[in-house]
């Protein structure tokens, strides 16, 4: 099962960022996200059998219940270059309560033997995958955000993502809440 941990998005928020998506349409081709994907990953885990996703649970059930709710601020466009095809991406303001999970879970995981990122974390919302940009996408109309550009955090889930009919879904399997 390929499983990565995450925060999901309210309603109004993933339809608000599709809005978003919608205007970057005429700026970029490529495989926008489904507006019901749409979330924020803390930790890809990559490929973990049956057995060993309940230590997975229990990581994240211990990480909530010492992690304080907390609100996220969505920000600007940007993009990860990676050759002719890039990710466009929302990006999440600094965020003290999500730097402290994404540091608990962590460190929690490389004790029951993930390894870390070779990386900072960069926490961001995938938009648009494999994206050839055609024009200035940074003057995309941000304007849905306005009133919705925050979103409280309450719990944290685990994912699994598949593929079904050729569509990427993820779909929720464990979730634990914050205190």
């Amino acid at each position: 099962m390929r499983i990565f941990i995450g925060i999901d998005f309210g309603i109004r928020q993933k339809e608000a960022i599709r809005r978003v998506q919608d205007s970057l349409r005429k700026a970029a081709e490529g495989r926008f996200t489904r507006t019901d994907n749409i979330h924020l990953t803390l930790n890809f885990l990559g490929e973990v059998d049956k057995e060993r996703l309940q230590q997975v649970f229990s990581v994240v059930d211990e990480a909530a219940s010492v992690t304080k709710a907390f609100s996220l601020r969505l920000g600007k466009l940007g993009y990860f270059p990676s050759g002719r095809k890039k990710i466009i991406w929302l990006g999440i303001e600094e965020c003290r309560g999500l730097q402290n999970l994404y540091i608990t879970l962590s460190d929690a995981l490389e004790k029951i033997g993930f390894e870390k990122e070779g990386r900072d974390y960069s926490p961001h919302l995938t938009l648009v995958r494999e994206a050839r940009i055609l024009r200035q996408f940074e003057d995309a109309d941000m304007s849905p955000l306005d009133g919705n550009e925050t979103q409280e955090v309450s719990e944290v889930t685990v994912f699994e993502s598949t593929s079904r009919r050729g569509v990427l879904e993820y779909l929720p399997l464990h979730s634990a809440r914050l205190i």
